[in-house]
């Protein structure tokens, strides 16, 4: 901001409010339920794509890096999740036949637009967001905070604000962004944990929990508007 001509002190932060009693962990007959309604196999491990299809969400690198994990194992599939917005179309086209030159139309489902989210993170084992660089649109994503607030494992990149609240192994699994075989191997950690993926879980909610809750923020925000006003 001291860029553009604002004085340094003179800006305050608010990060993005989640609401963490709606974004939760479901239980595992919910979880079994939801996976036969969307038509997904029962014992299939579930990588979940959530966001628009683009080259700056990393679309693209995690195809690339789901063909280097899948190789010949069909128990493995990546559901992707977009808006289906107009400016998507020509990011879908090369989606589409990316996914037929690798030859996984078998492993990859379309789920297009969803809007009971909640659900459609608690269906995955892991959730894939490898960002190639910051998604300055909105920093951190809220899909990322909305599926750690779900209790789910997340794969992703330490680009822009990610950096201030993810560590490796703790509350995420982390790639360099654009690295195809750092974020195939990624992936693989987060489908092979065993007892650490509900220490991972919860650390990752917890980390939600306690940084952008709807409590937190607006104690932020009421705090910030009481400054302002000289209180």
């Amino acid at each position: 901001m001291e860029k553009v001509g604002v004085p340094k002190g003179k800006t305050s932060y608010v990060p993005p409010p989640i609401n963490t009693e709606h974004f939760r962990p479901l239980t595992d007959k919910h979880v079994s339920y939801l996976r036969h309604r969307y038509e997904l196999p029962a014992d299939s491990k579930i990588i979940l794509y959530t966001g628009q299809v683009e080259y700056l969400r990393g679309t693209f690198t995690l195809v690339e890096a789901f063909k280097e994990l899948v190789k010949g194992r069909s128990s493995i599939k990546l559901v992707i999740c977009h808006p289906e917005v107009r400016y998507e179309r020509v990011f879908m086209q090369r989606l589409v036949k990316l996914i037929k030159e690798l030859d996984l139309r078998e492993s990859i489902v379309m789920l297009g637009r969803q809007l009971n989210m909640n659900e459609i993170y608690n269906i995955a084992d892991c959730i894939a967001l490898p960002f190639t660089g910051p998604y300055l649109i909105t920093d951190p994503p809220l899909t990322l905070l909305e599926a750690m607030s779900a209790g789910r494992v997340v794969v992703t990149t330490p680009v822009g604000s990610l950096r201030e609240f993810l560590v490796d192994g703790y509350n995420a699994l982390l790639a360099n962004p654009g690295d195809v075989t750092g974020l195939s191997y990624a992936l693989q950690r987060a489908l092979s944990l065993g007892s650490e993926r509900k220490r991972m879980a919860e650390s990752a909610r917890k980390t939600i929990q306690e940084k952008f809750s709807l409590h937190v923020v607006g104690a932020k925000l009421r705090s910030l508007y009481h400054k302002v006003i000289g209180r």
